[in-house]
């Protein structure tokens, strides 16, 4: 009788391990968001370009080392807006999530505050 317990525990413990190898790992991965820090400067982003995997969940985190306010807002070729805009103020660090877009191509990033772009403060976002 004994034997027989230890070969259904055995059985058991590979099904476990088959199932969460095969189905549960992948799905608590991709429930993670993959965190990139910005650093925010009077007028630039630090890196200024990011490349992200499509519909990949975005955990974005800024530090704003300028000494004035600053947002970081992602935006498609026509302008539409991807992302909400986080909005950080000089010495603070907010976090926003997101997901990247689901097709493969160039987008920009923009400090969305007035003239800010103009002065430099915009990147590219590459989504492979």
């Amino acid at each position: 009788m004994k034997g027989k317990t230890v070969v259904i525990s055995f059985t058991g413990l590979i099904v476990i391990i088959w199932l969460l190898t095969a189905c549960g790992a992948p799905a608590a991965t991709a429930s993670n968001p993959t965190e990139f820090k910005v650093t925010a400067t009077d007028f630039k982003f630090e890196p200024a370009d990011l490349t992200l995997k499509a519909g990949q969940k975005i955990k974005l985190t800024m530090t704003n080392k300028g000494a004035i306010d600053h947002t970081w807002l992602l935006k498609d070729a026509s302008g539409k807006e991807l992302s909400q805009t986080l909005t950080v103020k000089n010495g603070e660090t907010k976090s926003l999530e997101f997901a990247a877009p689901a097709a493969p191509g160039t987008y920009t990033l923009v400090c969305d505050i007035p003239g800010h772009k103009e002065l430099g403060m915009v990147g590219k976002v590459i989504v492979q």
